[in-house]
């Protein structure tokens, strides 16, 4: 077996991320670029509010202390399996978000790999309602 040291293992991750289309963040924060299209496509989901599926990840508590009004819950262990049933067309603009970004990453990549296409990671709820123009309630 070829022992690594951590620099090259580093670079292999990194290259195997990349070569998968996936963008891997270790430390996510609110102001990360978290999703792996850009801020292009986070800006045009913004401006297409009512076109997206909104859909907040986070554990039933978390969401029951902050919410958006009107977003849906669905766990992000439990993802594919539900927005399977509530949207069938793959092809759905979902956005996802959690507290900072890193289990709706988790989610989107579980999403990609069921076959949807058209996923965001929108980041944390605070972000979510700045790129929504909305606010704490």
């Amino acid at each position: 077996m070829t022992k690594f040291r951590l620099p090259q293992l580093a670079t292999l991750l990194l290259a195997l991320c990349l070569i998968s289309g996936n963008v891997l963040s270790a430390a996510v924060d609110e102001s990360a670029a978290v999703d792996e299209s850009g801020a292009t496509e986070r800006s045009s989901a913004s401006q297409q509010d009512n076109k997206v599926v909104w859909i907040d990840v986070r554990s039933w508590a978390e969401h029951q202390l902050d919410n958006i009004d009107g977003d849906t819950r669905i766990h992000f262990s439990e993802i594919v399996e539900h927005v399977s049933v509530a949207y069938p067309n793959k092809n759905t603009a979902i956005s996802l978000y959690c507290a900072v970004g890193g289990r709706a990453q988790k989610a989107l990549i579980s999403l990609k790999s069921a076959g949807y296409t058209n996923i965001v990671n929108a980041g944390g709820i605070d972000r979510v309602r700045e790129l929504r123009q909305l606010s704490a309630e």
